[in-house]
């Protein structure tokens, strides 16, 4: 009888445990970061060096069409000390602090403007990033931007395609594109959305999905603007995104950007530009 008790309570402890085991086991969190099973979202979103959003892609580049006369963020609103520049070269060093990490980077921008109905930026990023309970990782990305529709309606949006890729070198790497719309809302206001795919890989484990976002930006002065952002949850992010943001320019060839975010997210960066015909 104490024989069958035993084995009988051995059996439960072992059923027990593997329940225990499995209900434990961690699902990989497909994050922009690529850190997998996390118990909170580590490294949501690698900082965004360029443009007035934290989450999103603006329809308009780093160098606005002459021909656009909608209302623009306060960097693409800053005077240019090259009259009528055909090209442009931009530069950002960038901070960004969450809750489990601090990242550090410089970002690279080059836009051309000779065809200005469809102009186009090509942007690299380098972050170091900083994990207080995982390993470190350098992240390598590239971006590009190409305006498909500049309707000279200006109560008609703007139309971009967007493409970015991002590598983790410890974790996995990234790929998202999508098409990104500006829309005018009042003289100062503009509306943006985001809708596209994207597709990561960690490890041996991948994941993809339909992203979509919005985002609003708001001109209080010529030189100072704000914007508010929010990424609809998905597969591949693991979460409902969000950031607010404000861009102010100093003068001619120099601007600020700093924002806050989901996952204690405090991101700051300077901005400096060259033009050229």
């Amino acid at each position: 009888m104490l024989k069958k008790a035993l084995i009988a309570a051995a059996l439960a402890l072992v059923l027990g445990g593997g329940a225990q085991g499995a209900q434990a086991a961690p699902r990989a969190n497909f994050t922009s970061g690529f850190l997998g099973p996390s118990e909170g979202n580590r490294a949501s979103v690698a900082p965004v060096f360029l443009g007035p959003y934290g989450r999103l892609a603006g329809a308009r580049g780093i160098l606005c069409s002459p021909l656009d006369e909608r209302p623009m963020d306060a960097l693409l609103c800053q005077r240019s000390e090259e009259e009528e520049p055909g090209q442009r070269l931009l530069a950002a060093p960038v901070f960004q602090h969450q809750d489990q990490s601090d990242w550090y980077g410089l970002g690279l921008g080059y836009a051309n403007l000779k065809n200005p109905r469809n102009p186009w930026n090509i942007n690299f990023g380098y972050s170091y990033a900083n994990f207080d309970d995982a390993e470190d990782t350098h992240v390598l990305d590239v971006s590009g931007k190409y305006v498909l529709w500049l309707p000279q309606n200006v109560n008609l949006p703007v139309i971009s395609l967007v493409g970015k890729y991002a590598r983790f070198t410890e974790y996995g790497d990234r790929f998202d594109v999508l098409l990104a719309a500006d829309q005018r809302i009042t003289d100062q206001l503009y509306g943006t959305v985001n809708l596209g795919w994207a597709t990561a890989n960690y490890n041996s484990q991948s994941a993809d999905d339909f992203i979509a976002g919005v985002g609003a930006t708001y001109l209080l002065r010529p030189n100072f603007s704000v914007s508010a952002d929010y990424l609809i949850n998905n597969d591949v992010d693991g979460e409902s995104l969000w950031t607010v943001t404000g861009v102010y320019a100093f003068d001619a060839s120099s601007a600020a950007r700093l924002g806050v975010g989901d996952n204690g997210t405090i991101f700051a960066n300077y901005l400096r530009k060259w033009d050229w015909r």
